[in-house]
């Protein structure tokens, strides 16, 4: 490998980490609903929040 390949290599990875990191900084990671009245049909969200992801349940007339 020439010395050429191995800066080019090297550049390509600092760029993809730096890049890596902007997107984890920058990037919200929280969800946010408004409540919202159904007409004729008693509809529920549950969120349920953990470490690294969310779970959306919907209830819609007693059944999910």
């Amino acid at each position: 490998m020439s010395t050429y390949q191995k800066k080019s290599n090297l550049f390509t990875t600092f760029v993809a980490v730096l890049m890596a990191l902007l997107l984890v900084l920058f990037v919200p990671t929280t969800a946010h609903a408004e409540n919202g009245q159904a007409e004729s049909s008693s509809v529920r969200i549950h969120v349920l929040p953990f470490d690294h992801m969310d779970a959306i349940i919907i209830e819609c007339n007693g059944h999910f």
